[in-house]
């Protein structure tokens, strides 16, 4: 049997209630509320009983010793003014009321007084240029929040930008210096193997001579101009720190190596405890190859997951092509690396640009792209198009997030920089404004919305780690998979889950669960190929919290006939590891064709040390290897990419793990 874990972004009744205040304002009725103060001296337990039978339910003491509470009502049973004539009727009841939205005493938008910040669509969008208002990433909003800069913790936030280049000089950006480099001198002053990296490096020459580019200037305005100075334009965040990296073009390898300059560094901040090298929280990716496939640049795509290791996710614009980079290739956006965030260019109006790509699996959502004004060079601000415009808004909204975060969030990032920065990643996700031109398109149909996003991180009663369910059978059989949903949130959940519409090849098992918080419960589906031709066969499953609130996933099973491709097979062992990544065990479950020997195992780490081996002998030309994390000295391996190497005479598999 194999599993696939596989967690949703449920959110608990009260975040439910949370979350709908952003649509509302102060003195509105939150919808399925009342406050109730009962009479002294009454049973809580028989007023229990009472709103029980009129479906209703104490969510929260609001105070004990005055006996106010907060009752909730299912609103499509009962409107809001019966519930209050319902419980106003109850003899334990002194007073009740509708529960109104609440405003502080502050303007609701923080506008910052750039010169040019009204041409700024995509962080606040009026309807200038013949746009659509509130077509932005709601960056207004979010400022009242935080405009970045340093964490709660203080540690200076840094964004990697990688590309041609930078205007070091200009008056707008707020570059990143590393101090404990003296520029010019020729020594390695703070021994993190790169020279006089005073202004960060350039990977095209091996050194510190970081090139002129317009496109990396503009990129970097668009993350993280000065905001609020009077002048130029503002920044996804006014005060977070650039760093430029110099290796978007000309080579895969010289991609590798300024994204091996970023590891450098952040690793060195961690093994110092932020006394050398930077604090990066996301890399910018702006570049690529139109049409590639990922099998091609396998190097290239561990370097995200082992950044991703360290807690840094990456904003990557797929191609200015309008193309299905599902279908056709595109690096880096189709990698499978769970730290990337695939984006595409959407314009003032809310619609996909023309000429940018898409994809339901390999991009996530649409950001503002199309005539962005932002830095130039020589302190000069210009427009400029394409996707390269849209992925630093994302990397942008990832140090925002960041500099947003509260004490608790931040000292699980340090402590679990991987999962956690997950976290943030589905936060951007779960945010997302629904737009109809991008539905079936991206992951989640939708354009980047920095202050919901941070309404997720601020309000987190629950976590999201999803990955793609997807499932091969060959004819006349079937699989089961298992759905894990995690409720990390403090109230217990009575979750549900479902098909969209009836599939005749897709069935569920104990489909409701209540699950207490802080825990998680595997839901069980049955995929049959019996009956079906060869192809492709999709189905959207619905997890559902209560009744309120859902999200849904799509599962793609892939039918195959064993016999038409056995030959494009060859000498390759088919591999499934289950889960990938994992915390404290992978399954390697393997299939055969005409082998009858034993199996071996190596299992390899980033620096190509064999850390674990083993032998099977299949039995049916098929077996299992479990790795418990544990290296052939006996102690837990790191967390870290891995690498498997599985062998039987001729035959080999050769794969990808990842250890939390």
């Amino acid at each position: 049997m194999i599993r696939i874990f596989f967690r949703f972004l449920l959110l608990s009744p009260l975040f439910i209630s949370t979350s709908s205040l952003i649509a509302q304002k102060e003195g509105d009725q939150i919808k399925g509320e009342l406050i109730v103060q009962l009479r002294q001296q009454k049973s809580t337990s028989s007023f229990e009983l009472s709103i029980q039978e009129k479906n209703m339910q104490i969510r929260q003491v609001l105070s004990q010793r005055l006996g106010i509470y907060l009752v909730t009502y299912d609103t499509l049973l009962t409107n809001a003014n019966e519930a209050l004539q319902l419980i106003r009727f109850i003899p334990d009841v002194l007073q009740a009321q509708h529960n109104h939205v609440i405003a502080l005493r502050e303007a609701n938008k923080t506008i910052p007084d750039d010169t040019y910040f009204n041409q700024q669509w995509a962080l606040n969008n009026t309807g200038q240029n013949d746009g659509v208002a509130g077509a932005d990433i709601d960056a207004v909003r979010a400022w009242n929040i935080s405009t970045g800069g340093v964490t709660v913790h203080n540690d200076t936030i840094v964004v990697a930008v990688i590309d041609a280049g930078c205007d070091l000089l200009h008056e707008d950006l707020n570059l990143f210096k590393n101090h404990h480099e003296i520029p010019g001198n020729g020594i390695d002053d703070d021994n993190n193997g790169y020279l006089d990296d005073y202004n960060g490096w350039n990977a095209y020459d091996n050194n510190s001579n970081i090139p002129l580019s317009q496109h990396g200037t503009h990129i970097a305005g668009i993350v993280g101009a000065i905001g609020n100075n009077s002048k130029g334009v503002a920044g996804v965040n006014w005060d977070v720190k650039i760093l430029p990296v110099a290796g978007s073009s000309s080579s895969e390898a010289t991609v590798v190596a300024a994204l091996g300059y970023v590891y450098a560094m952040r690793k060195q901040y961690d093994e110092t405890l932020g006394q050398q090298g930077a604090f990066i929280v996301a890399t910018n990716n702006s570049f690529g190859v139109d049409f590639g496939q990922p099998e091609n640049y396998p190097v290239w795509a561990s370097m995200y997951d082992s950044l991703g290791m360290l807690g840094i996710l990456h904003a990557a614009s797929t191609a200015n092509l309008n193309i299905n980079v599902d279908s056709v290739g595109d690096i880096p956006a189709s990698f499978e690396s769970l730290w990337l965030i695939g984006i595409t260019n959407t314009t003032g109006q809310d619609k996909k640009n023309s000429d940018a790509g898409f994809g339901l699996q390999s991009i996530d959502f649409g950001a503002p792209g199309t005539n962005i004004y932002s830095t130039r060079n020589n302190n000069s601000y210009g427009y400029s198009t394409g996707t390269s415009m849209s992925s630093p808004h994302v990397s942008g909204a990832v140090a925002l997030l960041i500099s947003a975060a509260d004490s608790t969030f931040m000292k699980e990032y340090k402590e679990n920089p991987s999962e956690t920065s997950l976290r943030l990643k589905f936060f951007l996700l779960a945010g997302t404004d629904p737009v109809d031109d991008l539905k079936g398109k991206t992951v989640t149909g939708g354009r980047l919305n920095v202050f919901q996003s941070m309404h997720h991180l601020l309000s987190r009663p629950l976590s999201l780690l999803p990955d793609t369910l997807k499932v091969s059978l060959p004819l006349n059989s079937d699989t089961f998979k298992y759905i894990s949903v995690y409720n990390t949130g403090i109230d217990s959940l009575t979750i549900q889950l479902h098909p969209f519409e009836q599939y005749s090849w897709l069935q569920f098992h104990d489909t409701v669960f209540t699950i207490e918080g802080s825990s998680s419960a595997d839901f069980v589906i049955q995929l049959n190929s019996t009956g079906l031709s060869a192809g492709y066969y999709d189905a959207i499953i619905i997890a559902e919290a209560e009744g309120s609130l859902q999200k849904s996933r799509v599962i793609r099973m892939e039918v195959f006939d064993p016999h038409g491709i056995e030959s494009i097979r060859q000498n390759k062992i088919h591999v499934k590891a289950i889960p990938n990544p994992f915390a404290n065990s992978v399954n390697l479950e393997l299939s055969m064709l005409s082998v009858n020997s034993s199996v071996e195992l190596q299992i390899s780490d980033a620096s190509g040390q064999i850390v674990f081996e083993s032998r099977i002998n299949p039995d049916n030309y098929s077996g299992i290897f479990v790795w418990d994390g544990f290296g052939k000295n006996g102690k837990a391996c790191a967390q870290g990419v891995y690498y498997f190497k599985i062998t039987a005479k001729d035959h080999f598999a050769t794969g990808k793990l990842i250890k939390l």
